[in-house]
């Protein structure tokens, strides 16, 4: 009888609770739901006409930057400067078949024609061959106060389209009085007409209600476009919308009838205006009323049945899920605690709420660390697996693309060995801080945690060792992805400061994208770390997007790795000399030393075929001592050849000279073949002249004071100052083989190099001009008074028992119709 009582109390109890919202809830349902439904078609109606105007806009922006395109063309400009009895017989069917290609390209140019200066045509290739009388009023206008650009749209009512009219006007300068101060001149006009077809049939597209309108208007609500009916039915309603001067949606009446309606202005001479009916809301909002009902019903029914069937639970579920729950909690296992009364039973169960909430912080802490990198305090390799699984889920099921980029910092192993790993870790930190600034607030940054929801919180991952990844979502075109890799890589373009030392970094990125380089994370993470191997091989500080061709270059170069490490056992490396030829006497005295692989499969390897994937693989220190022993071993048997009077230089890898062995290598090799430093002389470039390489300025002098004289390599290429120049620890200066590729390009060229030289006398240093192909650039050379010359005209690298020291008859015996090579 009590458990009968108890349920009657809760059922009674509980009735007006379910029963009174319900009713209440559909009482007010109707005017909710039609205000509703009212926002919804203001907003897409709004959607549909910004989404017009802004199709237009892209139509008219596309044509006006083609017409500045076009106007670019040299042919065009070319064509303007002939004059008339020339252009027409030698350029115009040049400029008439321009025009036609123009017009293939963009099939909806109708008329292309060029305007001379009064507005007369001079060319034109046109749909119609007439010129139409409509065009002519904006002809003379554009002749009348020559704007430097002009446009005007043309609506035609029988065919439905529109005509775009641009003219954009071709000045030419005229060098002869630009001393005088004089303007541009005006040389005539390009005019470009564009055909928009449809254009209502595809506004009204855009509108996502069928049963709505969409009207083309000039400014003063004069509709285009319409039939007889439309025309009558719509066309007040139009000028009253637009005068209204309100363009978001808002009510109008028109002959008794309730309209909705607004407008976009696209340009001054059109706009669109968008127009919904009262019948259109009733329709909508009629079957969601009746629904609603039927759904209030339902609930109620349901309501009922619930309460009838737990009534019997009520005392006896919530002790026996606290016993089950006080199991699990003893079992280790995470529990949720769901009493909410102020009973005994809900006392009791706070006090284990308690225990239950250090649990689960507990648990957190746990997930949390096992997702982070303990250095950079960010998430990991493990934290991103999750997250690119279900990115590439989701970007399958939306139909989207999304984008890796593998980021790897190039040469970060110098720093560990230069400075420490303390320093290295604080380069990860600053390294991490500069990629999450250069990203985008909507990029979505690989390295992201998992809540335990399922959520991803946007945060950047290190996914090991100097290794980190973006993850780019909703990718629509690779530009996206290019410039975000720019932005990276411009990240770098400063030096970081690291214990008080400054050093310049910079990264190698490979980007892959799905589902063109990769359906699966796996395969997606392998075409990145492809394509970030490319990047490094093309120098670094670059990225590369990933193609299928990487993946035989990965293998070859994996192949060339372990051949070069064969190389070094058995001795296959060794260098070539290139004569350094003397242009007062014709003698080679001086040579460089270049290396060679004699690769037992692939014949004789250049050093650009091998040296960077030396350096990569960690063997370009063993290769240098290879070479030097090479070099030495050249000098001795130059001087059992030619004579004791002579030197080679060689290039050392400029991290290399950052050793201290290097100076114990050289004199240990001199020594060990007999030779005296002054047949030895080093090679090193403009980046080592800078203020933060002391170490390696300090080294140079020392081989210097054991003999050894120094040549900086490929002068003028680099931003080395002047200063500089005079406190470096030089010898020699080899100019930039640039200065004699421009020669007959740059006329400022041979001023340059003389100065060059005029400024090596100056500091008591010699000069070598590198890249001589000719001999009226050898004659160059002894004009502009560089001591000696090499290149390929000379001789090319060779063995040293094929080397010539004998080139007199190549930079004396010239012929008299050769000597015509610039003059300074």
């Amino acid at each position: 009888m009590l458990k009968l009582q108890l349920r009657a109390r809760i059922f009674l109890f509980t009735l007006p609770f379910i029963v009174l919202p319900l009713l209440m809830f559909g009482s007010l349902s109707y005017l909710y739901i039609r205000e509703n439904t009212m926002r919804i078609l203001e907003h897409q109606l709004d959607l549909s006409l910004r989404s017009g105007r802004d199709e237009l806009n892209k139509d008219f922006s596309s044509a006006r930057a083609n017409l500045e395109l076009f106007v670019s063309n040299d042919i065009i400009r070319r064509y303007l400067n002939l004059p008339d009895t020339v252009r027409y017989k030698v350029m115009q069917p040049a400029l008439l078949g321009l025009f036609a290609d123009y017009r293939k390209a963009f099939p909806s140019y109708v008329d292309i024609a060029l305007l001379l200066p009064d507005g007369s045509i001079d060319s034109r290739d046109a749909e119609d061959p007439k010129v139409p009388s409509k065009y002519q009023d904006f002809i003379e206008r554009v002749a009348a106060q020559r704007p430097s650009y002009a446009e005007q749209l043309f609506f035609v009512e029988e065919g439905g389209y529109i005509e775009y009219v641009q003219a954009q006007r071709i000045d030419h300068r005229n060098e002869a009085v630009e001393y005088l101060g004089t303007t541009d001149l005006t040389k005539g006009y390009l005019l470009v007409v564009m055909r928009i077809e449809d254009v209502l049939q595809m506004l009204r597209k855009k509108l996502n209600n069928p049963e709505g309108y969409v009207v083309i208007s000039d400014p003063q609500g004069e509709s285009y476009f319409l039939n007889d009916k439309e025309l009558k039915l719509w066309a007040p309603l139009v000028k009253q919308i637009i005068t209204s001067g309100i363009g978001r949606l808002r009510g109008f009446t028109l002959r008794g009838q309730d309209y909705l309606g607004g407008f976009y202005r696209v340009n001054e001479q059109l706009f669109i205006t968008g127009i919904v009916t009262e019948e259109v809301v009733d329709r909508m909002v009629t079957p969601i009323l009746i629904a609603l009902g039927w759904f209030i019903v339902i609930v109620i029914i349901v309501a009922f049945l619930l309460i009838y069937s737990k009534l019997n639970k009520l005392l006896l579920e919530p002790i026996n899920r606290l016993q089950r729950q006080i199991a699990a909690f003893r079992s280790g296992a995470e529990i949720a605690w769901v009493f909410d009364s102020n009973d005994e039973l809900s006392r009791l169960s706070a006090e284990f709420e308690e225990m239950a909430s250090a649990q689960r912080g507990q648990i957190e802490r746990v997930k949390g660390l096992s997702n982070l990198d303990p250095l950079t305090g960010l998430p990991n390799r493990t934290a991103f697996s999750g997250i690119l699984e279900k990115a590439v889920s989701y970007t399958r099921r939306q139909d989207q693309a999304l984008a890796v980029l593998f980021i790897d910092i190039d040469h970060f192993k110098r720093i560990n060995e230069t400075y420490g790993s303390k320093v290295g870790d604080e380069l990860f930190r600053q390294v991490a801080d500069r990629i999450s600034a250069s990203l985008r607030l909507s990029d979505e940054v690989a390295r992201q945690v998992m809540t335990e929801f399922g959520d991803m919180d946007r945060v950047l991952v290190r996914t090991g060792g100097d290794e980190f990844t973006v993850l780019l979502r909703d990718i629509r075109k690779a530009h996206q992805v290019s410039l975000v890799a720019s932005r990276i890589l411009a990240s770098f373009d400063h030096p970081f400061t690291l214990d008080e030392h400054s050093v310049s970094m910079s990264v190698s990125i490979g980007i892959a994208l799905y589902p063109v380089d990769g359906q699966t994370p796996e395969l997606l993470l392998k075409s990145a770390d492809l394509a970030m191997y490319e990047a490094k091989q093309a120098g670094g500080a670059c990225f590369r997007f990933f193609t299928h061709a990487l993946n035989t270059s990965a293998e070859k170069r994996l192949q060339l790795e372990r051949d070069i490490q064969d190389g070094l056992i058995v001795k296959e490396f060794t260098v070539y000399l290139q004569p350094r030829v003397n242009l007062r006497t014709g003698i080679a005295t001086e040579f460089e030393a270049v290396a060679r692989w004699n690769h037992p499969r692939l014949g004789v390897l250049l050093p650009e075929q091998f040296i960077s994937v030396a350096e990569e693989s960690g063997h370009l220190i063993e290769l240098g001592k290879q070479l030097l022993e090479a070099v030495c071993n050249a000098i001795k048997t130059l001087q059992q050849n030619v004579g004791n009077d002579v030197k080679v230089s060689f290039n050392l890898a400029p991290h290399h000279l950052r050793m201290n062995e290097v100076l114990s290598e050289i004199s240990n090799c001199l020594e060990r073949y007999g030779l005296p430093g002054e047949t030895l002389e080093l090679e090193i470039t403009e980046d080592l002249l800078k203020a933060e390489n002391k170490d390696a300025l300090i080294l140079l002098n020392r081989l210097r004071e054991r003999g050894v004289s120094v040549a900086l390599d490929d002068f003028g290429s680099g931003d080395s100052s002047l200063s500089a120049l005079r406190r470096a620890p030089i010898d020699t200066l080899k100019v930039s083989p640039n200065f004699m590729q421009e020669l007959y390009v740059d006329k400022e060229s041979p001023v340059v190099l003389r100065a060059i030289c005029d400024l090596a006398r100056s500091l008591e240093l010699k000069v070598v001009v590198q890249g001589v192909e000719s001999r009226a650039q050898v004659e160059q050379a002894l004009t502009v008074g560089a001591d000696q010359a090499q290149g390929h005209y000379l001789s090319e690298a060779a063995p040293v028992e094929d080397v010539r020291v004998d080139y007199r008859i190549k930079i004396f015996d010239l012929p008299t119709g050769e000597r015509g090579g610039i003059r300074v």
